[in-house]
Formats: structure tokens, sequence, C-alpha cells
């Protein structure tokens, strides 16, 4: 696979759908398709909140179980 589908849903709830590079980060991605991710605090890591990625159930059972470092990450 050398590309994947990724769909943004922006602030104003438009959509924006692209194809992603595989092993781009999220913030890459947005970044070369023009789209406003002027935050970018984690550098692209996902750990400081401003993105948010959802995953349909076949990827996410995909995914390795969180570590317990992950999981201390989030606030419930």
């Amino acid at each position: 696979i050398k590309s994947i589908p990724i769909i943004f849903v922006l602030n104003d709830s438009s959509v924006i759908r692209v194809e992603a590079q595989v092993g781009k980060t999220l913030l890459e991605v947005a970044k070369l398709n023009k789209i406003d991710a002027s935050k970018g605090v984690c550098n692209g890591s996902l750990s400081c909140a401003t993105c948010h990625l959802i995953l349909d159930r076949k990827s996410f059972s995909k995914l390795p179980k969180a570590t317990e470092k992950e999981e201390d990450m989030l606030v419930l």
C-alpha cells in the first residue's frame, strides 16, 4: 500500500478527502493538502490533543493494544 484515504472534517463541518502517502504524519498530510493545521504543537505525534483521529472498527482492530504510557495520556 502506497497511500490511504484520509477524511479531514474541519471546524466548520466541511469535509476534505485526500490520499495520504503511507509513512506521513497526519500533520504532514494536512500541510501538504493546504489544510490549516497551524497548531501542530506535538509535531504530528497526535499527543497534544489539537487533532482527533477516528478509525473505523476494522482499522482500529489492527492496532496493537495501547501501552500503559499511552493510556496515561488519555484524560477521561
